[in-house]
């Protein structure tokens, strides 16, 4: 399995694109989505980006179609003009993402022909799979895969889910990419702020490099993982806006109230997240200074002079969304 980041509004986060490349990891982006992304996609190979995948047209309808035959031909080219000149590297052509066409051949031939030095990817939301292309399906709605295909969890907040039981139910697929709302420019789920606008604010909406890091960290192992019922262990709390100070940090939220929750491993204290308030349904809330990520594995959770468990800070606990 090849690892990979859907960052889709990368056009708008060269730099963190190029990290992310760095890294080693697949890049997915969208090619116009969110403002031109070429020149992010060429920074990315640039830095050693081994796959790339382009998400050509994007529809909120998720309906395409002829009209849209014009658009594949002309991205296509554009793209294929980067796989000429970075022949090392492995990119990948979706021409539309999410679509609910029922002849996709149709248009993946069209994508194929315009971009003869690329591999052509089909991405289909109702629409139907190809047995010619590689396919790549998103969220975890569907049964994996057979053939050869991708997997993104793009539109399923991955910080809300269980990153490893979606990497194993999926782990055949030749390509595995996580997704985050912050990918996309959103602060968090349910933030409805319409593109443009996110456009705009970019700048503060963007994922940072401890950001990123915190979602690749999803691919390591989980490790030991015990925690008491009533608790739970959120890797990235809701960020609301630019001011939130205490967004994408750990967060625990449990029944006894304190002044702090300690952490520790072998028995030496690695962190305190300090008493917030009450959460909505009565329980204490308790939010660390920084990221989850970087308390890491085989930490002990512990309130006052109980311990709740023995948690990997990175990734979140039950119940998932």
């Amino acid at each position: 399995m090849i690892k990979g980041l859907d960052l889709l509004a990368g056009a708008q986060y060269a730099k963190e694109v190029v990290y992310a490349a760095r890294q080693g990891f697949a890049i997915g982006l969208f090619a116009e989505t969110f403002g031109d992304a070429y020149s992010t996609a060429e920074a990315a190979l640039k830095a050693g980006c081994k796959l790339l995948r382009m998400q050509l047209i994007w529809s909120d309808t998720h309906q395409f179609g002829d009209k849209d035959i014009k658009t594949i031909k002309r991205l296509a080219a554009k793209y294929n003009q980067l796989a000429n000149k970075y022949p090392q590297a492995d990119i990948r052509l979706s021409p539309f993402c999410e679509h609910n066409v029922s002849n996709p051949d149709k248009y993946l031939d069209i994508c194929q022909i315009a971009a003869p030095n690329c591999l052509i990817v089909n991405t289909p939301y109702k629409g139907a799979l190809s047995k010619k292309y590689i396919n790549e399906k998103h969220g975890d709605t569907h049964a994996p895969l057979s053939g050869r295909h991708h997997y993104s969890d793009d539109g399923l907040e991955i910080t809300n889910s269980d990153a490893k039981a979606l990497q194993e139910k999926h782990k055949n697929a030749e390509v595995f990419f996580h997704w985050s709302c912050r990918f996309n420019l959103r602060y968090r789920e349910k933030d409805s702020t319409p593109r443009p606008q996110r456009i705009k604010e970019a700048k503060q909406r963007k994922p940072t490099i401890d950001y990123i890091n915190s979602i690749t960290y999803l691919f390591s192992d989980k490790g030991t993982y015990n925690l008491d019922g009533k608790t739970l262990l959120k890797s990235h709390s809701e960020k609301h806006d630019a001011n939130d100070k205490k967004g994408d940090k750990l967060l625990f939220i449990t029944p006894t109230k304190a002044s702090h929750i300690t952490l520790k491993r072998n028995g030496k204290v690695i962190g305190k997240l300090n008493y917030y308030g009450p959460f909505e349904d009565g329980r204490s809330r308790y939010y660390a200074p920084q990221m989850a990520y970087k308390y890491g594995a085989n930490v002990e959770v512990w309130v006052g002079n109980k311990k709740l468990g023995v948690v990997n800070c990175g990734f979140r606990s039950k119940p998932y969304r």
